[in-house]
């Protein structure tokens, strides 16, 4: 999964100066989806890695407050959840 959501998301032009908000969106649940993953496999430093890019990418998306609103949210839900939280506290 993290292998196959971090190559979805280099395919999203997010690097120009505006960039579209739902590319920004789905970059940062892909990355959200692979900090989770990588978190699962045991690994901390990545997946705090990871969920520090879609932090990053939510304070990006002040353009479409819906779809950063839905991102955060995301982001404290897999933050929140046990598996993650175990293997971020190891």
């Amino acid at each position: 999964m993290n292998k196959h959501s971090l190559a979805a998301a280099d395919h999203l032009e997010v690097s120009s100066r505006h960039p579209a908000p739902e590319h920004l969106a789905m970059y940062g649940m892909l990355h959200c989806f692979a900090g989770y993953a990588a978190a699962r496999a045991g690994d901390r430093h990545r997946a705090n890695d990871l969920l520090a890019e879609a932090e990053a990418t939510t304070s990006r998306l002040t353009s479409d407050l819906q779809r950063h609103h839905a991102l955060a949210a995301n982001l404290v839900s897999y933050k929140g959840r046990d598996e993650l939280a175990a293997a971020l506290s190891r």
